[in-house]
């Protein structure tokens, strides 16, 4: 939900010519040959940023629902691990929104 559309590039397919025609749009980004076994070639990636970006994604959302996984991270090594282990028989070595990371 709290994408970065300012990141989305539209990829077409496309030959030699269609290339050198995007390359000179000022919205051309990158390119990649796709190459058969033999070397050759017959198509080409053609990466372009798009022209309108749409910024519609609910930043909101996404900030409660990551907000609410750290709660609930904290909730968890609170009132289970801190609550149940014997003190310094684990270290809490990495959090994320959806992994733990705890050693020994």
């Amino acid at each position: 939900m709290g994408e970065a559309v300012k990141r989305y590039t539209n990829t077409k397919l496309g030959n030699d010519k269609r290339l050198k025609r995007e390359m000179k749009s000022a919205h051309f980004k990158d390119c990649n040959i796709l190459t058969m076994e033999n070397g050759e070639h017959d198509l080409i990636e053609i990466d372009m940023r798009p022209k309108k970006i749409a910024d519609n994604k609910p930043i909101v959302l996404a900030k409660a629902i990551l907000q609410n996984s750290k709660l609930h991270f904290l909730k968890f090594v609170y009132e289970v691990l801190l609550k149940y282990f014997i003190p310094g028989s684990f270290v809490l070595n990495y959090a994320d929104t959806d992994s733990l990371c705890v050693c020994k």
